[in-house]
């Protein structure tokens, strides 16, 4: 099984009329069980990921402190998975979001945001954000 990284391009929104694009990286996963990227990426929009796992929620947190506190751009964050075209079958419970307040993922519902579960969902990452599904 191919595990993937995906995380915002943090350049391409401006360039894309300020759609989102994707960038797909090669990683895997650690013996702590948690995302780790790898070298080689391509851009992409239009997928789908089950099962998703996220980088450290430790690593998360510290690069959150240091954008807010630094105010710089940079990547964080991480979803994996396996990518598929497959598009999500369920319920669209919200846009998933890095909360750099709370240092973690969160997911914007219509009644607020409420913390990201990665259990039993399946994301889409389009033009729009990236759609949770459950």
């Amino acid at each position: 099984m191919d595990i993937n990284g995906i995380y915002r391009n943090l350049n391409a929104k401006r360039a894309n009329n300020g759609a989102d694009i994707w960038s797909i990286s090669n990683a895997h996963i650690a013996s702590t069980g948690y995302l780790v990227i790898d070298k080689g990426v391509t851009h992409g929009v239009n997928f789908s990921v089950a099962d998703p796992i996220t980088n450290a929620p430790a690593s998360i947190a510290k690069g959150c402190g240091r954008i807010t506190r630094n105010g710089s751009r940079e990547v964080v964050a991480v979803i994996g998975g396996t990518v598929t075209d497959a598009i999500p079958n369920g319920e669209c419970i919200g846009r998933l979001t890095l909360d750099l307040q709370a240092g973690r993922f969160m997911v914007i519902t219509d009644n607020g945001r409420i913390p990201f579960d990665n259990q039993g969902v399946v994301l889409w990452f389009g033009s729009e954000g990236c759609q949770v599904y459950k």
